[in-house]
């Protein structure tokens, strides 16, 4: 008898699943973004937000919740119901970098949540200050070892592809830039303008209208390739550097658990909406590469490149602070 209640239970929690999925969503979602706005990723899911809700007939509520290099809203979607009314737009940083950088990070990416899509790749770019006497990378390494210690960069926060690349600049090129995290692109970006800084890596995107404002330059992009935005900014590589090869991405995710019916229904709305002329337009004046994928592809994508990112936080010696 015992046996057969659970039996009954059972198949009706899995009925109560198909049914569940098959309403979806029948609410307002919640997308956190663990980024303050201003960022590229925060404006490119605003954007996709907008989209998705006119697809699925619901509310896309955007929510901000920086901090920690994204693990603090990271860590709020691995625990949320996994019932698709909650999602995670997120960068590499939080979902590979991370787990190489804290010590005791309170999600596993690869456990703990359903991949959905990639969104894009992203060009981070090394600003200066108008009035710092350098135009190029050879020119910043230089003025570095003539006065260590004397130069500041910033970033968006620890456990981000800027504050890593800092790092690993400092390390390779044995200098000591002074490295001061912000609580996001914007802010760093600001203090890079207003001379609080001297440098920084950087999404292209917040950079950009400071550039245009003349209170900094641009003078090298991180990653294998120029940036069609600004294509006579050189790469690091180019400028004498190796090992700045690696790329910002970022996708879409849910929390482990989240019925496939869920995932698939997302995956197929994401991808139309980021591959409509008008999103890749706009994702590629912010700096990006629009890149969307199957959920399997994103798994695996962060399964390849959690060694990496983990040899890069060691030979960097990248801590969080």
């Amino acid at each position: 008898m015992r046996r057969a209640v659970i039996l009954v239970a059972l198949i009706m929690a899995a009925t109560s699943v198909g049914a569940n999925a098959a309403d979806y969503p029948a609410r307002p979602i919640r997308m956190i973004v663990p980024y303050t706005p201003g960022g590229a990723v925060d404006i490119i899911v605003r954007a996709t937000g907008e989209k998705l809700s006119a697809a699925l007939g619901q509310p896309i509520i955007h929510d901000n919740k920086p901090g920690a290099g994204a693990s603090i809203g990271a860590d709020l979607a691995a625990k949320a119901p996994p019932d698709g009314y909650t999602l995670l737009a997120v960068t590499n940083g939080a979902m590979t970098i991370n787990t190489a950088l804290y010590k005791n990070l309170a999600y596993d990416p690869l456990r703990d949540f359903e991949p959905i899509t990639q969104l894009a790749n992203h060009t981070v770019v090394v600003v200066v200050n108008k009035d710092l006497p350098v135009k190029t990378m050879g020119e910043l390494v230089a003025l570095a070892k003539s006065k260590p210690g004397a130069l500041s960069g910033g970033s968006s926060g620890n456990g981000s592809t800027m504050h890593l690349a800092h790092e690993f600049l400092n390390k390779s090129a044995g200098i000591n830039i002074v490295h001061v995290p912000y609580r996001g692109s914007a802010f760093a970006m600001a203090a890079v303008g207003s001379g609080e800084i001297q440098m920084s890596f950087m999404d292209l995107n917040p950079a950009l209208p400071i550039v245009k404002a003349g209170n900094a330059r641009f003078i090298a992009v991180v990653g294998d390739k120029r940036s069609s935005v600004i294509p006579d900014v050189p790469t690091v590589a180019e400028s004498g550097f190796s090992g700045f090869d690696f790329v910002t991405w970022s996708g879409f995710f849910a929390p482990a658990g989240t019925p496939k019916e869920i995932i698939t229904r997302l995956n197929t709305e994401l991808r139309r909406i980021l591959e409509e002329p008008e999103m890749k337009k706009r994702i590629i004046d912010t700096g990006g590469e629009p890149m969307t994928s199957t959920p399997e592809e994103l798994r695996e994508r962060v399964r390849k490149e959690m060694p990496m990112w983990t040899g890069l936080v060691r030979d960097a010696g990248a801590k969080a602070d």
